[in-house]
């Protein structure tokens, strides 16, 4: 931290970082962060043995690479992507250092610790001014980006503070769920049922250039996306990287199909080994079935009058997929309008029957 030392402590060819305390540990045992600094082996000679530094030029070294730091890293970013491009490297560098050494390898978690609190600084410094870059919930903090940057915010001071406790003392552990907002690793958690929304930012990536093809009927449906030489899969149930990519392209619409229903309707299709595709890659509701149109819908009571907005071509099939009505989840009125259209209607049970018939 020395301004007049230009050495760089952390390179590929091997770190060479030191960490020093400002008031010597054996006075007072203060193992704190206020009381730590990173200098170089040169530099930490001139303190400890030379004595050739004081401990007051110590802490003006250090504010200045704080106030250093925190002109770096308070640039307001104009989109997530523009964000996510700089704080990637520091969670994935972070991740490797926690994995590699903590807590079995004490000599090396205390060489490398002081370089996870700078990576921390420089990404709690980065989310305060950048707040408005997150998805948020206030009215169900649970399904909240927000809330997680707020945990990790809490997290580094806590780190700081407590950096003699061991991981389980503390309050307030890592949340893993910022790796999955930025797409570091993934988090397998429930579907968010927003198929509009799913269709909705398939096609921003079609016009954006990416070939899109979607993987429903799994356990884990995911989407691929492939531009050129790179791809990203984005696994469907990994919620807080689906949350934000909603949040950042503007894709949170009202949801009229369940993508859990229509995912259970595809994995019929699977186990039963009948083919079928999208006759869209932005429509996931649309598929042809051995050369049937199929329409899968979600109506509490599929009317004459929907019915009638959604205008079947004669010879399709269309599957109402809300199952909490039972037969009545089809009016009479909409299966005699149906007969007269040549449509076949069926209820989600009455789709089962109809795979099995055309196996």
């Amino acid at each position: 931290m020395n301004p007049d030392c230009q050495k760089n402590l952390f390179s590929e060819a091997g770190d060479i970082l030191e960490k020093a305390h400002i008031d010597p540990y054996y006075k007072n045992e203060d193992n704190s962060f206020d009381n730590l600094v990173i200098l170089c082996p040169n530099c930490h000679k001139k303190f400890d043995k030379l004595n050739e530094l004081t401990v007051e030029q110590i802490q003006i070294w250090k504010q200045q690479r704080h106030d250093e730091i925190e002109r770096t890293f308070t640039k307001k970013f104009s989109s997530f992507d523009e964000m996510s491009k700089v704080v990637q490297p520091i969670l994935n560098r972070n991740r490797t250092i926690f994995a590699s050494y903590f807590p079995d390898n004490k000599e090396m978690w205390e060489r490398f610790e002081p370089e996870m609190l700078v990576n921390n600084a420089r990404a709690k410094h980065i989310f305060e001014v950048n707040r408005r870059l997150f998805q948020g919930n206030p009215q169900y903090p649970d399904s909240s980006n927000l809330q997680i940057i707020d945990e990790f915010i809490q997290h580094v001071d806590e780190f700081e503070m407590s950096r003699d406790l061991d991981e389980k003392h503390r309050g307030v552990l890592f949340p893993e769920k910022i790796d999955s907002i930025f797409g570091v690793e993934l988090v397998h958690e429930n579907v968010l049922p927003m198929t509009e929304s799913l269709e909705k930012l398939i096609r921003i990536r079609v016009s954006e250039g990416f070939k899109v093809e979607a993987m429903l009927g799994f356990e884990q449906p995911y989407v691929e996306f492939v531009r050129n030489a790179t791809s990203e899969t984005l696994f469907l149930d990994d919620t807080p990287r689906v949350r934000q990519l909603y949040y950042d392209n503007h894709c949170f619409i009202k949801t009229g199909m369940r993508l859990e229903s229509l995912n259970f309707a595809y994995k019929m299709l699977r186990s039963r080994r009948i083919p079928f595709a999208f006759r869209s890659e932005s429509m996931l509701r649309e598929v042809d079935v051995k050369g049937i149109r199929v329409l899968f819908v979600y109506q509490y009571c599929l009317s004459k009058q929907y019915l009638m907005e959604i205008d079947p071509e004669e010879g399709e099939v269309v599957v109402n997929l809300h199952n909490w009505n039972g037969e009545g989840c089809i009016s009479v009125e909409a299966r005699d309008l149906a007969a007269r259209f040549g449509v076949k209607l069926l209820t989600q049970e009455a789709f089962r029957s109809w795979l099995s018939s055309i196996q």
